[in-house]
């Protein structure tokens, strides 16, 4: 949105006003009762253990969760969520409001707030949120590499499908599967992933070649209702491919069909980079 298009600024505040977070008295109890411990610090606002969801509740107010999201879809409106906490709470309270699905796009939103300003580095403040982001989830590092290196930039979205690869890279089959879905990123490394893949049925010679389309076809065609769901059946493709690659000459001589398998190929390691790039994945 061009700073020209703004007909209305909403501006929400975020402790007491859009979340019902717990004020120091009444909170330092509930802290004693929940731990079993008596509250850390003197401090309490600054202090990352006040937004703690496994302690606190910290639940929008209803009315004001309403009120917000109806602002949020109003094309002439620009949303503001201002907060009195410290720069180093910003990924606790990312995970507050990803826990009740407040979506921010931190690159739409910094496009925005760039617009009017000749100086705004947006590569500098998107690398800072996102270091924040890699320091908040306490999974394997690399998981989180590889699902910002699906290039996501919504924070809701970018929780769950980290949730999703860590639930599936834990899995006892996953270190099998990726080594199939390397060779794909591989044979795929030169191919422009952000341009549609054409593939010609026509082309599709050998049945180990009919067989991948078909049965990649039918995963992506359904619907579901978890990026983790979603990615297995991706990743279910495994046997698939690997009699594929037993079966089938990518390089073949024949130009048009080379570049049709290397489609086809492409196709199933983009619809996986839509929720994260796992070949960045170590296990």
């Amino acid at each position: 949105m061009r700073r020209d298009e703004v007909k209305k600024v909403s501006i929400f505040d975020f402790d007491g006003t859009l979340i019902d977070t717990a004020l120091p008295e009444i909170g330092k109890k509930i802290w004693k009762e929940k731990t079993g411990e008596d509250y850390p610090h003197k401090g309490w606002w600054s202090k990352k253990e006040t937004l703690d969801i496994d302690v606190f509740e910290n639940k929008p107010f209803d009315a004001v969760e309403k009120a917000f999201k109806v602002e949020r879809s109003k094309p002439n409106t620009f949303v503001v969520l201002c907060t009195g906490r410290i720069v180093r709470l910003t990924t606790p309270v990312n995970k507050i409001l990803d826990k009740y699905g407040f979506e921010f796009d931190i690159v739409k939103t910094m496009k925005e707030l760039s617009e009017g300003y000749s100086e705004f580095d947006l590569a500098q403040l998107e690398a800072f949120i996102l270091e924040r982001v890699k320091q908040y989830y306490k999974v394997n590092p690399s998981i989180v590499e590889a699902v910002l290196a699906s290039g996501e930039r919504e924070l809701l979205a970018i929780g769950k499908k980290i949730e999703a690869l860590d639930n599936i890279a834990n899995s006892s089959s996953f270190k099998e599967a990726s080594s199939t879905f390397k060779r794909v990123s591989n044979i795929t490394k030169d191919i422009d992933l952000s341009k549609d893949m054409n593939i010609d049925v026509t082309l599709l010679e050998e049945e180990a070649e009919k067989t991948l389309y078909n049965e990649y076809t039918k995963v992506t065609s359904n619907t579901y209702d978890s990026y983790e769901q979603e990615l297995d059946a991706l990743l279910g493709l495994k046997p698939t491919l690997d009699k594929f690659f037993e079966d089938v000459m990518v390089n073949a001589e024949d130009e048009n069909v080379k570049n049709n398998r290397k489609s086809l190929v492409a196709s199933v390691y983009k619809s996986i980079l839509n929720i994260a790039d796992i070949k960045e994945v170590s296990i």
